[in-house]
């Protein structure tokens, strides 16, 4: 039965007119309705896009107001870079300042990673560490690339004596690459307000970020000397001298320790013979040369540079800090 009517619509002469008229009226149907519902739709589209243009423009409005607030109230930053460089003979009570206009910021514009990054650096140096570490959690939770933040937060953990947490830190931000590094100056306002204000900052960047590097490492290796995992030091070491971010000789004299302990007698004596030429009064370079050569059975040799080690020992203190000058950094 289902065949003859088939062979009826689609074959018979009839049928086939019959069958072909039934399909021209269904899809004249269908245009119909599609071209009264894309009216329709589009009429509802065109409302929603007004009403959101609407809507950006107030937005937009409150912003911009918002914003031309916080430029008006905007600190100098003049004692926030002389802080930052010299944080020891500047009085923190300087920081109230930018503290209260960032609390602003963040109020105003809650996804601002720079704001949670200064406020950072301002509670640390005034005594609150734990608020310090919030803030620069927020700002790594906003912005994966911060290398500010991640830095920071391994120089606390450092401090606390925390080394595993501060190397984990550390290997966060020195792989951030410069790159980002620049774009970030260039994208958030407070480095726009740095530039605006003093014309010479934009001239420091690359000495910033390449300096940013280089206390990243030391800190980093430091902390591997502190864990007693030698083999990471020296590697890290080595690659520092090869990336020159070596400006004082430090990672020569750090690959020198390390190889040392690794037993590397010969190396030690090399690499610390050459951060010598730089630092000729460092008394722990020498004491290790005296520990290499104890290494090799050389003991007058050793003797000698035992000698020299508590001679300098004498004129410059205990220790030969080479870590004191590093600080947390704001960019």
């Amino acid at each position: 039965m289902k065949g003859r009517f088939f062979n009826f619509v689609f074959k018979a002469p009839i049928g086939k007119f019959f069958g072909r008229a039934c399909l021209i009226v269904f899809l004249i149907f269908i245009i119909v309705v599609i071209r009264e519902d894309s009216i329709a739709i589009r009429s509802r589209l065109s409302k929603l896009f007004l009403l959101s243009n609407i809507i950006a423009e107030r937005d937009g409005a409150k912003f911009y107001a918002r914003f031309g607030e916080l430029v008006f109230l905007k600190p100098s930053f003049i004692d926030l870079f002389a802080f930052e460089a010299n944080p020891k003979e500047v009085d923190p009570k300087v920081l109230n300042t930018y503290v209260e206009f960032y609390e602003k910021v963040i109020t105003n514009f809650p996804n601002s990673a720079d704001g949670y990054t200064i406020l950072g650096f301002c509670h640390y140096f005034m005594g609150d560490e734990s608020k310090a570490i919030e803030m620069f959690q927020k700002t790594i939770t906003l912005n994966s690339k911060f290398f500010p933040a991640y830095y920071n937060l391994g120089l606390i953990h450092f401090r606390q004596g925390q080394y595993s947490k501060a190397i984990d830190f550390f290997k966060k931000a020195l792989v951030i690459r410069s790159a980002d590094r620049y774009k970030m100056t260039s994208s958030f306002k407070t480095y726009q307000f740095m530039y605006n204000e003093n014309n010479d900052f934009l001239d420091t960047v690359p000495k910033r970020i390449k300096a940013g590097y280089r206390d990243g490492y030391v800190l980093l290796i430091d902390s591997w000397h502190k864990t007693k995992d030698f083999s990471q030091m020296f590697k890290d070491s080595l690659y520092a001298i090869k990336a020159r971010l070596d400006d004082n000789g430090i990672f020569y004299y750090y690959a020198g320790v390390a190889a040392y302990e690794l037993k590397e007698y010969r190396k030690a004596i090399t690499f610390l013979k050459q951060y010598s030429k730089i630092n000729v009064n460092d008394s722990d370079a020498a004491y290790y040369r005296g520990l290499s050569l104890r290494g090799l059975k050389k003991e007058r040799e050793a003797k000698t540079f035992f000698k020299k080690a508590v001679e300098l020992q004498k004129a410059q203190g205990i220790y030969f800090n080479k870590i004191d000058n590093i600080n947390l950094r704001i960019l």
